[in-house]
């Protein structure tokens, strides 16, 4: 790539150093220094639910971007992790010795579950976690032009069940 393009940077999935035995720090570590500093940037796909920053001491130093995979093959299905979506890509961009350069969305479909992709949009601009109670109340009255309680009653308990799930299953 690069002589085709000195500017060219390689965008690489992470994806692999969760799901392979052999990925090990030495080995992880050697695959991400075989690329210049600079050229090579890590997307780490399943962050708000597996995140590999927080285990592979950032990559060991090479730029990421915080992803959200949330969807799987199109599937279409009432869930969500707001809590991490709302605090998962503060929290990598201020840990020690953070190398996290964006956040992104890795869906492998669209057209579902809004509240999640409208709150992993917001993520770019927040400097603190998201108090996501506080931004449900927010998002019902925006969807729906007004307050309505039973609209917001229905979307707190949306919020503290299946757009809360945390056992890491879809």
């Amino acid at each position: 790539m690069q002589s085709a393009d000195s500017d060219a940077v390689w965008l690489m999935q992470g994806w692999l150093f969760t799901y392979d035995p052999f990925w090990r720090p030495t080995q992880m570590k050697a695959l991400l220094h075989s690329v210049p500093l600079g050229k090579l940037i890590v997307l780490d796909l399943y962050a708000e639910v597996k995140p590999i920053w927080a285990t592979s001491k950032q990559f060991y130093g090479i730029p990421y971007i915080w992803c959200m995979l949330h969807n799987f093959a199109g599937n279409v299905e009432m869930y969500g992790v707001l809590d991490a979506v709302g605090s998962g890509p503060v929290e990598a961009r201020t840990s020690e010795n953070s190398t996290m350069v964006g956040v992104g969305m890795s869906m492998e479909g669209i057209e579902q579950n809004p509240v999640v992709y409208d709150l992993m949009s917001e993520m770019a601009f927040q400097h603190r976690p998201v108090d996501v109670k506080a931004w449900i109340d927010l998002y019902s009255r925006r969807r729906y032009g007004r307050f309505v309680q039973p609209m917001q009653d229905a979307w707190n308990i949306l919020y503290h069940t299946i757009y809360n799930c945390t056992d890491g299953r879809l």
